[in-house]
């Protein structure tokens, strides 16, 4: 395609991304507003802090409808890290609080404060984080410390043209589905996407070279690391204030590769439905039904309370425990089919965790194999344990058909639910399990299916990559 076509198209894009004068002044304005509230309150009960807007709002890379505010408040140094998180835990809840806001407290590297505003019409979060005033990413004493940085040095490379080029690529990334470097996604951060940018020049030139991507790419604008190969990751891109980091770490294997199949797929049919994708529509029950039938599987659907803890801290749990159940089902001679992501759904509270065995059904016996002839005393114990099963010789082994413990998957997985054999279970997931769960298979599965569940099933049996929605 011809550069004015792409031109054409990315300018479409833009219009409809780009914050419009009114947006930029109601959140740059509420930016200082609360920046003027938290100070108030440092000054009675933290003197001697900085208190500052950073992130995207503070570099301009934010989206029309993405406008979080990220606010800091930055200790000396020689605070004691306790004293920084508690005291920042007080002035976020006694800000709220005073606003009537509605607030929660969230996890990074230490806690902080998320709070919920409406302001002249449009939706915010912000987040009210602590971290130390320090003059070197050399002198870190938490993760956060170097956002001052990372504000900084974006601001140091922005012009005009490059803003609309990170505002494509974020808004690219949130398209096709790897934008976010929560645990949950395992993607691309805002940070990530703006130093990416950067360092290729455009959006159109980073999607080029993305094509080209293996496992393990390296991206070092500024020529920081030494050893950049020495970071164990499927993207290294090294943090451009920091050359001891990798600022590309939370994106995973998978996400990675999304994206290269997206920039690849972009570049030879160039289409806005990579940046806005169309909803994908359920799949009605009686269609799941003929599915199911059709593939001759065993679906099981996992429902339990969602316990009060939060996503950060949950969904890596449960990730864990899903791979854990896969374990032992295939230990126990069980397999499955399907796409191993895109599990869980989350509603009203209810935890819904979808698995699709291929063989859910065992033979009541299975076939153990003991010790040789060579072995007599071993062969002894062999025969006295199995001495009602009729043992036989294969070679000159003893063998017998024993009774199999679980011939069924979901007895398994009951078992391990409801038991939490060796303490397998993640601590806050054993806890709600024990308050009581559900496993609905095949046709209960469907029949009880929310919305929300048959999206789930949907995309677990017809799995299509968000730009390919019509």
């Amino acid at each position: 395609m011809k550069l004015v076509a792409y031109d054409a198209l990315l300018s479409g894009v833009l219009r409809r991304i780009r914050p419009t004068p009114k947006t930029q002044a109601t959140v740059e304005s509420l930016g200082r507003m609360l920046v003027s509230e938290i100070e108030a309150i440092v000054e009675k009960l933290s003197p001697g802090c900085l208190v500052e807007v950073e992130g995207s709002v503070a570099k301009g890379t934010y989206l029309e409808k993405q406008h979080d505010i990220d606010v800091f408040v930055f200790y000396p140094p020689e605070t004691p890290r306790e004293k920084m998180e508690q005291a920042t835990l007080d002035l976020g809840r006694k800000w709220a609080e005073g606003r009537q806001a509605r607030y929660q407290i969230a996890y990074a590297e230490h806690p902080y404060v998320r709070v919920f505003l409406d302001h002249e019409g449009l939706n915010f979060k912000v987040d009210v984080v602590g971290a130390f005033l320090i003059t070197s990413t050399t002198r870190l004493k938490s993760a956060v410390d170097r956002t001052r940085f990372h504000t900084a040095y974006i601001r140091k490379k922005m012009g005009p043209q490059l803003r609309d080029q990170i505002l494509l690529t974020k808004q690219f990334m949130k398209g096709t589905g790897v934008y976010g470097s929560e645990s949950r996604v395992g993607g691309f951060s805002g940070l990530l996407c703006e130093v990416l940018t950067i360092a290729h020049g455009s959006f159109l030139q980073l999607l080029k070279s993305a094509g080209e991507w293996r496992p393990g790419q390296i991206v070092d604008v500024e020529r920081l690391s030494t050893s950049p190969e020495s970071f164990n990751a499927a993207l290294v891109v090294i943090d451009p204030t920091d050359g001891r980091r990798n600022a590309g770490a939370a994106v995973s294997l998978e996400k990675m590769c999304i994206f290269i199949h997206a920039a690849r797929s972009f570049l030879e049919d160039p289409n806005d439905r990579y940046f806005f994708p169309k909803a994908r529509r359920p799949l009605p029950k009686s269609e799941l039904r003929r599915i199911l039938k059709e593939r001759r599987t065993r679906l099981l659907v996992i429902e339990f309370e969602k316990p009060d803890v939060i996503d950060d801290i949950l969904y890596p749990q449960i990730d864990r425990m899903t791979s854990a159940l896969r374990g032992q089902l295939v230990e126990m001679g069980f397999t499955l089919v399907g796409p191993e992501t895109d599990y869980l759904r989350e509603q009203g509270g209810t935890i819904h965790i979808l698995l699709e065995l291929g063989i859910a059904s065992l033979p009541r016996v299975e076939k153990r194999c003991g010790p040789g002839l060579d072995r007599p005393e071993h062969a002894r114990r062999f025969l006295q344990k199995h001495r009602q099963r009729y043992p036989y010789l294969e070679g000159a082994n003893w063998c017998v058909d024993a009774p199999r413990k679980y011939s069924e998957a979901e007895e398994l997985v009951s078992f391990i639910l409801s038991s939490n054999p060796q303490g397998i279970l993640p601590s806050h997931l054993a806890d709600a399990l024990s308050k009581g769960f559900t496993i609905r298979t095949d046709e209960e599965a469907v029949r009880s299916a929310s919305p929300i569940v048959r999206q789930m099933l949907t995309e677990h049996f017809s799995r299509m990559f968000p730009w390919q929605i019509e």
